[in-house]
């Protein structure tokens, strides 16, 4: 089965599954080859979410929550060598990271324990 605003012929290339703090729903969130994301809600006939914006392959995906905007975030890393961190609710593009030198194949955060300078230095603040 094809997924609505996507290639015919792409395939899932990242997962991450997700429960929005709000309302407790569970989405699944795929990254394909053609740098598309879909976000399908998992327990509803909600109609997917996609977020357009890679040029190729979404290969890393992570759910954060800021807590400043109570907001959730979706950072998608891809084989076009950029990281780009999107507004979950809304689909919307709020930064992207050019200067990488390769795919991104990993994208995680530091645990709450790390010193605050140590944690500033690996996660910069939107």
């Amino acid at each position: 089965k094809t997924m609505p605003g996507l290639k015919n012929n792409s395939k899932i290339t990242a997962s991450q599954f997700a429960v929005d703090n709000k309302d407790k729903t569970s989405r699944l969130i795929h990254g394909y080859l053609d740098g598309n994301i879909a976000i399908i809600p998992s327990v509803s006939n909600e109609a997917p979410i996609i977020f357009k914006g890679h040029s190729s392959k979404v290969t890393a995906l992570l759910v954060l929550h800021d807590d400043d905007n109570d907001r959730s975030l979706l950072v998608s890393g891809s084989a076009d060598y950029t990281v780009k961190v999107w507004d979950l609710a809304t689909a919307k593009p709020l930064a992207t990271f050019h200067n990488h030198s390769g795919c991104i194949t990993l994208l995680f955060t530091p645990p709450k324990t790390i010193r605050k300078k140590l944690q500033n230095w690996y996660v910069a603040k939107l």
